[in-house]
């Protein structure tokens, strides 16, 4: 088949014009959803290591904040005025560790 014979094909059949066109269409389209899925998956998993990190960061923060308190109680325990105010505070430190200890393992 030579060329003059694919145009006059072609000039007969609009309809394979369109069909071959709406091909060519349905292929770019399909690309082009790819390429955004892909990108918008890798923006996904940037902010979700953000979210993580920044979680984190602010884990270690409490974690450093809570034991410079807990430092601070073991060294002044002179300063209470009764051995029940000093357990109590001791209670609660206890209770602020264990629960760092239980968000760190998240």
């Amino acid at each position: 088949m030579d060329f003059n014979a694919i145009i006059e094909l072609l000039k007969n059949n609009p309809d394979v014009i369109v069909g071959v066109a709406s091909a060519i269409v349905a292929l770019l389209g399909a690309a082009a959803a790819r390429r955004e899925t892909r990108r918008q998956r890798e923006v996904q998993m940037e902010r979700l290591r953000q979210e993580i990190d920044g979680a984190s960061l602010g884990w270690g923060n409490r974690a450093i904040d809570t034991l410079n308190r807990s430092a601070m109680l073991a060294r002044t325990r002179e300063m209470h005025q009764n051995d029940n105010t000093f357990k109590g505070a001791q209670y609660n430190m206890a209770v602020s560790l264990s629960t760092l200890v239980d968000q760190g393992r998240m």
